[in-house]
């Protein structure tokens, strides 16, 4: 493991969500986001209940579930 990689916070397990209605693929919006862009979601992280969305530019940014709208 480098400086570089990152570290990965797991929920507990009480915290964590039993069952997920969402799936790479699906499309979402950022709950509170004025723009009210629709996103794909790219990856799921079960352990740490965060999603991994494909964005426009080269960058993909990582979110917490609470804060989306399934569409």
């Amino acid at each position: 493991m480098t400086f570089r990689d990152p570290i990965i916070k797991s929920a507990k397990p009480k915290d964590r969500i039993k069952y997920w209605n969402l799936v790479p693929g699906d499309q979402v919006r950022i709950r509170g986001e004025e723009s009210k862009t629709i996103y794909e979601v790219m990856s799921i992280n079960r352990l740490s209940n965060q999603i991994r969305l494909k964005v426009p530019s080269s960058v993909s940014s990582s979110y917490s579930v609470s804060t989306f709208i399934l569409y």
